[in-house]
């Protein structure tokens, strides 16, 4: 769950992007970006705490892409990209595939 939506407010575009981006950190990581016992717990921590650098989970990953997760993973919704379309592209670009993408790619 976005942190706004923790707030109350409706999921968006960029309540998408958030949820994508914890996808593609969990992915990379092996574990949830905020692995928790309790709900309330998780939600506190996807509303208040940072997310770990992936840097830190995984040697050998450019901190470049902590520079990308933490804008798609920021708390603040108008702070993250504008699209899916622009992280995903901003993640191809740190780890050295196209930064641009299509979307028929």
């Amino acid at each position: 769950m976005a942190p706004e939506q923790i707030s109350g407010h409706s999921a968006n575009r960029a309540t998408d992007l958030y949820a994508l981006a914890c996808v593609v950190y969990e992915a990379i990581a092996g574990d949830p970006v905020f692995p928790r016992d309790a709900d309330t717990a998780l939600m506190w921590a996807h509303k208040h705490d940072e997310p770990p650098p992936l840097s830190q989970r995984r040697p050998g990953i450019t901190p470049r892409v902590d520079d990308v997760m933490r804008t798609a993973l920021a708390k603040n919704p108008d702070n993250r990209y504008g699209s899916c379309l622009e992280f995903v592209g901003k993640l191809r670009a740190v780890v050295g595939g196209p930064e641009v993408c299509s979307p028929d790619m």
